[in-house]
């Protein structure tokens, strides 16, 4: 599992061979020591600053992502808390996640269009638009606005066919329906299901199953996880799950956390500072508040003792048995 302990960030500047100045920064990542992670910074920026010089495409700065380990990097956040089956960190958005090797979460967003009329959708605008700027003028904008919007009420529709049950054992919610049919075809397996804002959290119980192990990787398809989920879980050797809720869903709650407060490592003590309030005020915001609900357990297996350890974590910390709302 890559979560990282300590973290820094450094520079490398040059002339190319035109003469021109050229610099980047890049970060190092350590477990041992800051100083480490500094070492590890100052010699991956010398490093790719060569590339740059050598003639080679290379950016200027690493990017902050939603999925920030999808990218082969260990996880740039703060670490909150480490146990044995697991690191807790906190986000850049300011929520706590759960990083683990010892067991699968899987979300499913219920609105996601299935996949072959979401493509067709996607095609219908896209076609549109094309044709449109063939034409030209004015017919041309009507052809490529007419696309757009035939695209956008069919996905209405099938966000509609598709989508939110009235209750959480709905027969008729498809990623309910691919949950139970997996579980018919491999009875070992073992789920909890947990109803999040936006869907499912599945957490798979009956093995410590590791993105890598046998069968993880399918259930995660068969389940129509993200992909840039699937490709972090993938490189990172660890699942994810949040486990407070998002600031902005809960009511009265403080401002979204700003884009440089939420960024990890932060050097500058100002907006360190203002992280550390931000954070105090979230902390008191979120009492009374769930990040998911349990619902039900589905499959024939046993649970095993690492999942289980997992699960226990995650449920004190999510309040998924506790009955408060979910945000």
């Amino acid at each position: 599992m890559l979560v990282a302990r300590y973290w820094a960030s450094a520079r490398a500047e040059g002339k190319r061979p035109d003469g021109r100045h050229t610099g980047l920064q890049r970060f190092g990542w350590s477990n041992e020591s800051q100083e480490a992670a500094q070492a590890h910074a100052s010699r991956r920026a010398e490093e790719d600053l060569a590339r740059r010089m050598a003639g080679e495409v290379v950016p200027h700065r690493e990017r902050s992502l939603p999925y920030n380990g999808a990218e082969g990097q260990p996880i740039r956040e703060e670490i909150v808390e480490e146990h044995e089956c697991g690191v807790l960190t906190r986000n850049c958005y300011g929520a706590i996640c759960l990083n683990t090797e010892d067991a699968l979460f899987v979300d499913v967003d219920w609105h996601q269009p299935s996949g072959p009329l979401g493509c067709l959708l996607v095609a219908v605008a896209v076609i549109g638009v094309i044709v449109g700027l063939a034409v030209g003028g004015s017919t041309g904008v009507a052809i490529g606005a007419g696309a757009v919007a035939a695209a956008l009420v069919g996905w209405l529709l099938e966000r509609a066919r598709s989508g939110e049950p009235k209750g959480e054992g709905s027969p008729n919610w498809p990623p309910l329906r691919a949950l139970r049919r997996w579980c018919e075809q491999h009875p070992e397996w073992l789920v909890r299901v947990y109803r999040t804002p936006m869907g499912l959290r599945l957490l798979v119980m009956h093995a410590p199953m590791q993105p890598r192990s046998p069968g993880a990787l399918p259930f995660m398809r068969a389940m129509n996880a993200d992909p840039r989920y699937v490709t972090m879980c993938k490189l990172q050797a660890c699942s994810r799950a949040r486990l407070t809720p998002k600031s902005w869903r809960i009511e009265g709650g403080p401002d979204r956390l700003k884009p440089r407060s939420g960024r990890w490592p932060i050097e500058d003590p100002a907006v360190l500072q203002r992280r550390a309030r931000w954070v105090e005020a979230y902390e008191v915001a979120r009492k009374g508040w769930a990040a998911c609900r349990f619902v039900e357990t589905i499959g024939s297996g046993s649970p095993d003792a690492k999942a289980e350890r997992v699960r226990e974590l995650h449920d004190r910390w999510s309040g998924a048995g506790s009955g408060s709302p979910i945000a």
